[in-house]
């Protein structure tokens, strides 16, 4: 499939690489998605790609794979606040699982879960 989008005169845009990679979730291939979403952010840059990690990670969630999810996104973004903005700007059906936030408070670095204690 690589190579044809990568074929003379097909210029595949943010819509197609998405297409692409909502297929490989619906298929089951999280794993492929997410190499489409590195190409994507690769070709055109992260600001295109929020409905590409959307789908990504819900692509995990729908196989239970919470840790995976959060690993994702870790490694997209690179820097935990990046994440966490990352991560706020994900449906509210994403940000409200209990398995989720426990994630991402789980992994916050020490100084901001002694902030949030004492806020």
């Amino acid at each position: 499939m690589m190579s044809n989008i990568k074929a003379p005169g097909c210029i595949p845009d943010s819509k197609t690489w998405t297409s692409l990679i909502f297929g490989q979730c619906v298929a089951g291939d999280v794993k492929k998605a997410f190499n489409f979403v590195r190409a994507m952010v690769k070709n055109f840059g992260i600001t295109d790609a929020g409905l590409a990690f959307e789908e990504v990670v819900n692509g995990f969630f729908q196989q239970r794979k919470t840790i995976e999810a959060y690993k994702f996104l870790f490694k997209m973004v690179g820097r935990h606040s990046e994440a966490h903005d990352c991560f706020s700007k994900c449906p509210s059906y994403v940000r409200n699982r209990a398995d989720v936030s426990k994630l991402f408070v789980a992994h916050e670095p020490e100084s901001v879960n002694a902030t949030a204690v004492t806020a």
